[in-house]
């Protein structure tokens, strides 16, 4: 985590959370602020973890199904 801040922190500000994202603007709020970045960084971070969740569906079809007999109850 932290070489990733490193890495993205000039370009991103170093937010890999949507939650730390969140109180970072919050704060920035209180100091007369803006709020959409925050909403900026959640919405792309949400739509990487959707991307990333289709590519593993896409190329790892045969990790998501269960054997025969396994997913009955």
């Amino acid at each position: 985590m932290i070489v990733g801040g490193f890495a993205i922190g000039s370009v991103s500000g170093g937010s890999l959370n949507p939650a730390v994202s969140f109180g970072i603007a919050s704060a920035h709020v209180m100091g007369n602020g803006l709020f959409f970045k925050a909403l900026l960084y959640s919405i792309f971070e949400i739509i990487g973890g959707v991307l990333a969740a289709l590519v593993m569906q896409a190329t790892h079809q045969t990790e998501l199904t269960l054997p025969e007999g396994k997913g009955d109850v």
